[in-house]
């Protein structure tokens, strides 16, 4: 026999459903407000009820509010070049209490999640780029939470903000005050080594690969040095150099991989790139340069 009362059983279902709580977290919530005054429990249902039906959107970042704008976005002294992106709006509540941040904030209410049923048409990305497109924005800041769907989101934000120039980046996040490294993981302390960003530019200076033009073992042949152009001619290009164009004709090849030729000769081996971009050019070859440009 089982001992079910139908309100106190549906109260106790309803409990569950919010995140984090568990069948006994949902009785123990369960019976204490059973337990509560009576004016209390009204003043409980009444805040619920008035929080369902006043807050709504803010025209502008889509965080919660009670009338057209949030406090945000009413505050005149938030700098508005600056936009936060965040995933949910517990998140600027969370940024708010550190009061380091000035700018604005952008709530796209969840992350892109397949496995869900989210997709990018179901958050607020649409107003984010209208409103970048619409303002002056200087810097766009991609706060999502460190997990698959809030990396892919931040990722996929950025390929849709790249045409508008705007810069787009990434909150730090690490090990926090008072943690130890012995207990991070792997992926936490990768990510606290200087990285390059996406598509970020490197200075690649004047370094080659091996086995490129004039690179060898060797560091100081595997350098370009500095001035040289970033063509490297193989020596096949010198009668050119010297002679000026010609006509070349070419024997087609029937079967290549086989250096079958149709007329029983085998296909031109071009050599390597070798030495002749940075090798010192003869008197004949620097004459020849100064007529021939």
């Amino acid at each position: 026999m089982s001992y079910q009362i139908a309100p106190l059983s549906r109260l106790i279902e309803q409990l569950e459903r919010l995140p984090g709580i568990g069948h006994k977290s949902a009785q123990r919530l369960a019976f204490h407000l059973l337990n509560m005054p009576e004016k209390a429990a009204e003043d409980f249902i009444g805040a619920l009820k008035d929080a369902r039906e006043k807050l709504q959107e803010c025209t502008v970042c889509c965080n919660l509010a009670d009338g057209e704008l949030c406090p945000v976005c009413r505050a005149g002294n938030r700098d508005t070049g600056l936009i936060c992106v965040v995933e949910d709006p517990q998140d600027v509540m969370a940024l708010e209490r550190t009061r380091e941040y000035t700018g604005t904030y952008h709530v796209l209410h969840g992350t892109i999640s397949p496995m869900d049923g989210v997709g990018p048409e179901q958050l607020r990305i649409k107003q984010l780029l209208t409103r970048v497109a619409e303002s002056d924005v200087r810097e766009i800041i991609m706060a999502t939470n460190p997990t698959v769907e809030g990396e892919a989101t931040a990722m996929y934000l950025s390929k849709l903000l790249k045409p508008f120039g705007v810069p787009v980046t990434r909150l730090a996040y690490g090990i926090p005050v008072g943690g130890d490294l012995e207990y991070a993981d792997e992926v936490t302390l990768r990510r606290r080594f200087p990285l390059a960003a996406v598509e970020q530019v490197v200075p690649f200076g004047n370094q080659v690969v091996k086995r490129t033009a004039g690179g060898q073992a060797s560091d100081h042949q595997a350098a370009v040095a500095e001035g040289h152009g970033t063509a490297h001619a193989p020596r096949r290009l010198l009668p050119l150099l010297l002679l000026g164009k010609q006509a070349v004709d070419l024997v087609p090849v029937v079967q290549p991989l086989q250096r079958v030729a149709v007329r029983r000769q085998l296909a031109v081996i071009f050599q390597e790139t070798k030495q002749l971009a940075h090798a010192q050019p003869s008197s004949l070859s620097c004459r020849a340069v100064r007529r021939l440009y």
